[in-house]
């Protein structure tokens, strides 16, 4: 528009101009004043738009430099909004990324915490069943051992049941040997003083019994026991000839109670010892154990020995000792006892008479 009007300005002014030129070439004043009012007023025209033109142009250029400005603010705001929604768009998909992330990690610590307490329940219902099993194996092992205990309870009770019999067999088996030998000895010797005397010989024999056990290593069996029954009946033979051999040198030579009592040891030392001998040697083989079954027989054997050897040695010594006292002893209560009807006379005669018997059955 504004151009156009520069050219429609410029075309009457050329326009002017050469009317002007035509005017003097001819030198028509009317057509000069003409031409010059015209350019007058063409000019006032031309200035009085001239202004206008220039402030619309300069008010257009202000214009769309502002719209130009705002447009490159709007553009530059539309590139920022642009920026600003794809970095919004980055960080949601960034978010969304990462809450994926964290969800799948957050999936797979519960998977994995699923997985763990399921193996705990696994391992907890395992320990269960071992720890139920335990019980079970230590109730049947409780069980099992309360059976044993109470097996070994009976079987003690009935070991010991038989021990007590065995031991009160054994008692009483001994009982009746000392009985029977003192009634026998006191048949033979028709005094009751004299086999109490012999039987101070039987414990005597503990003496060798108990160390030959613990020695030999033998344990207090039957056989043992059988050995120290027969035992009881052999220690005494020794005792019987020594007593019996005292008593006659008494009677018959009329000896003194010590001097009848050395001379009856130095005497019957020899039968002794031979006698004692002979069933030592004869038992020796026997308590080696020896041969098939021998080791049954070789406590009873031993038992026999020891007891026979102790025996037989302190009886030589023991015997006459406790024979002397217990003499004086009686002869003191019978000095000092009396009885109303008994006399002198009659002690006397009864001393010589009971001192008599055994001589002439010593004859006969």
């Amino acid at each position: 528009m504004e151009a156009l009007m520069a050219l429609f300005f410029l075309a009457a002014l050329i326009f002017l101009v050469l009317l002007i030129v035509a005017a003097i070439r001819r030198k028509s004043k009317k057509k000069l004043a003409i031409s010059a009012i015209s350019c007058l007023i063409l000019s006032m025209v031309f200035f009085s738009l001239s202004p206008k033109s220039e402030k619309a142009k300069d008010t257009k250029v202000k214009t769309t430099a502002a719209e130009v400005k705002q447009e490159d603010k709007d553009k530059q705001k539309e590139k920022e909004e642009k920026q600003k929604a794809e970095e919004q768009k980055k960080l949601d998909e960034q978010k969304k990324l990462e809450e994926q992330k964290k969800a799948e990690e957050q999936k797979q610590l519960e998977e994995q915490k699923k997985a763990e307490e399921q193996k705990q329940l696994e391992e907890q219902k395992k320990a269960e069943e071992q720890k139920r099993l335990d019980e079970q194996r230590k109730q049947e092992e409780a069980q099992r051992q309360q059976e044993e205990q109470k097996k070994q309870q009976e079987a003690a009770r009935a070991k010991e049941q038989e021990q007590q019999k065995a031991a009160a067999d054994f008692q009483l088996s001994i009982l009746m040997a000392l009985i029977l030998i003192y009634m026998v000895m006191a048949g033979q010797f028709e005094r009751f003083f004299d086999p109490i005397v012999v039987m101070f010989s039987v414990p005597l024999a503990i003496i060798g019994v108990v160390p030959t056990l613990l020695l030999t290593g033998t344990t207090i069996n039957i056989q043992s026991l059988m050995g120290m029954i027969m035992l009881i009946g052999i220690v005494v033979n020794n005792a019987i000839v020594l007593v019996d051999y005292i008593n006659l040198m008494r009677r018959e030579k009329g000896l003194e109670l010590t001097q009848a009592v050395i001379e009856a040891g130095r005497l019957r030392l020899r039968p002794i010892l031979m006698t004692t001998l002979t069933t030592v040697l004869g038992l020796l083989p026997l308590s080696f154990g020896l041969g098939a079954g021998a080791e049954i027989q070789a406590s009873l054997a031993r038992v026999v020995i020891g007891g026979l050897t102790a025996s037989t040695l302190v009886t030589l010594v023991f015997i006459p000792v406790v024979y002397i006292n217990t003499t004086k002893l009686l002869e003191k209560i019978q000095a000092r006892i009396t009885f109303p009807w008994q006399t002198d006379q009659d002690t006397d005669v009864g001393t010589r008479v009971a001192a008599e018997i055994p001589v002439e059955l010593a004859k006969q």
